[in-house]
């Protein structure tokens, strides 16, 4: 199922797949509450996600409707934070199962599906424990390294991944696609609002890494916020 944002109601088309619900921000890359991203994930609808069911015949379910089949769309808690930090809810052949999937229609050597990088070792943080690196690692093994040792649902990064880059299904990327992965360190500061990206971050190691490290510092600061 594809879910698709329409005012204030959620409707629902059939497509074969599932979604995942995520609050997401600008081109700045760090996801605060900015809009709702809604993207084709196989991998289901969070704890935390409400979405409106529709009646037979029905639009869509407006926001507080009591007819809905399923709870009303709640801006407020898309995501639990259980769900958006359940480190384990995908492995790294899950990872790379969606990503062919997702990419089957690209073939070169950038697809996403094909790149290889090597991935230096990272030290345990306040943030994120140790991280063992390698060589010719793939995306899939660099997205479930990342998200085990900063404690990060994998199917966010992907959601992410998707909605800043679009390298997912992407059938023409370049190297240069990868600079900004997932809008990590890309504020819109550039001319006419447009990403002025910091080239020392680039790279699908470097944004990677450095994404789910700020959402390890989320979830730290914000959880002992009174």
């Amino acid at each position: 199922m594809v879910l698709a944002l329409a005012g204030r109601t959620l409707a629902a088309r059939t497509s074969g797949i599932t979604a995942v619900l995520l609050l997401g921000g600008g081109g700045t890359g760090l996801l605060v509450a900015a809009i709702v991203v809604i993207l084709i994930v196989a991998v289901g609808v969070g704890d935390g996600a409400q979405t409106g069911g529709t009646q037979p015949g029905a639009v869509g379910c407006p926001v507080g409707a009591a007819t809905c089949l399923a709870e009303a769309f709640d801006p407020g808690n898309i995501i639990s934070d259980r769900e958006f930090y359940d480190r384990a809810a995908m492995s790294e052949t899950q990872i790379r199962a969606f990503i062919d999937v997702q990419g089957a229609a690209c073939t070169g050597g950038d697809c996403l599906r094909a790149v290889r990088v090597a991935m230096p070792d990272q030290p345990v943080d306040p943030y994120c424990a140790a991280m063992t690196g390698g060589a010719d690692l793939d995306a899939a093994a660099v997205i479930a390294r990342v998200s085990t040792a900063c404690g990060v649902n994998p199917k966010v990064m992907l959601v992410t991944l998707q909605k800043e880059s679009r390298l997912l299904t992407r059938t023409n990327p370049t190297v240069g696609s990868y600079a900004a992965a997932w809008g990590w360190h890309c504020p819109d500061t550039g001319p006419g609002g447009t990403a002025n990206c910091d080239p020392a971050h680039a790279g699908l190691v470097n944004q990677a890494y450095g994404m789910a490290k700020q959402w390890s510092r989320y979830r730290d600061h914000c959880l002992a916020m009174p």
